[in-house]
């Protein structure tokens, strides 16, 4: 008896020995897996500006006014910090309602100019207000949508999935309700994971919508006529996701981890900035491992045109990022961080 549970504790041992082996050996194949693509890391192109630690870990950016940047908190949705752009002196303050209403766990606070709004995609609606007194006084209610960016007091362009099943951008008026919608489909398999990515909006009203999956982006007019589709620097013109059929219920859910070919988005009103989620051949192991690599394309034309790192502060990573005119604000878990870009 004692003989087989020896072997047996033997056994286990070998198997998670061997196990912690595999993966370390396929970490180190991932690090230095060739993508058949290069970047350009010209010297200078950023430079560190100021820094504040921050106490709370759950906080995202939530937007600018052009004179502060401000976070919200993922756990109390009521929550809004303020910072001076200049300084990052800050100030806390508290959204408020002129009735209650449910608070979901999806709610997303938006700060835009001298707007502010808390948009609930599951249950399609959009609560507004103005910045300068903090009370969300206007409810827009649409249907379950994914993301939302506002162009106008009354009009959004949202994504969601159609009857087809298919995921659109689309243009919300509250005057005209639905007016417009734009197939974003790029034919691969399913028309719903392939398809997913960040919808985003610059400055001076142009859409741009950047895939999660594949190196494709989109950019339009804010009535979503489109003025070019693009590709970026890498060569993942596919999308790398396993999908599966939920039995019980008929839903579709993805079956493996996918390759997130890009990770994040942001634009000023010349460029396109994006976080990207694979490593260039000229790129050393380890400087990828230890910073983030943004991407920087021309808003005109779609054009690459170079790259830089945002460095991880030891071993606190970035958590998000946004550029406001030529202030980049970086924020990690423990700290927020804003640079000047000297392009």
């Amino acid at each position: 008896m004692l003989k087989s549970r020896i072997a047996k504790l033997f056994t286990i041992a070998i198997i998670s020995i061997s196990m912690v082996i595999g993966l370390y050996f396929y970490s180190s194949v991932a690090k230095n897996r060739k993508n058949d693509f290069v970047r350009e890391f010209p010297p200078h192109l950023i430079t560190a500006d100021t820094i504040k630690s921050i106490a709370n870990s759950d906080l995202y950016i939530a937007g600018s006014n052009g004179k502060f940047v401000y976070l919200s908190s993922k756990k109390s949705k009521n929550t809004l910090l303020r910072f001076d752009l200049q300084t990052l002196d800050s100030d806390t303050n508290k959204i408020r309602a002129l009735k209650d209403f449910n608070v979901y766990d999806d709610a997303e606070v938006q700060v835009e100019s001298e707007n502010i709004f808390l948009t609930q995609g599951f249950a399609g609606n959009i609560r507004s207000g103005m910045l300068k007194d903090l009370i969300l006084t206007k409810t827009t209610q649409i249907f379950p949508f994914y993301s939302v960016v506002s162009i106008t007091d009354t009009s959004y362009v949202i994504r969601y999935i159609n009857k087809s099943n298919k995921n659109v951008l689309a243009i919300y008026s509250t005057q005209n309700r639905l007016v417009s919608e734009k197939n974003i489909s790029t034919k691969q398999g399913d028309e719903i994971f392939s398809n997913d990515g960040i919808l985003l909006k610059t400055p001076d009203k142009r859409i741009a919508f950047v895939y999660y999956y594949s190196n494709n982006f989109i950019v339009t007019d804010q009535n979503l006529n489109e003025s070019y589709k693009a590709k970026t620097i890498d060569t993942n013109t596919i999308a790398k996701i396993k999908v599966k059929k939920i039995r019980s219920t008929g839903d579709l859910t993805m079956s493996a981890p996918p390759l997130i070919v890009n990770k994040e988005a942001c634009a000023n009103n010349d460029h396109l900035f994006i976080r990207s989620g694979l490593k260039a051949d000229n790129q050393v192991p380890e400087e990828w491992s230890n910073s983030s690599t943004i991407d920087v394309y021309n808003l005109k034309n779609g054009n690459y045109e170079f790259s830089f790192y945002l460095l991880d502060l030891g071993k606190d990573k970035l958590v998000s990022f946004k550029v406001y005119n030529k202030t980049l604000v970086a924020l990690y878990h423990n700290v927020i961080y804003t640079f000047k870009l000297n392009f």
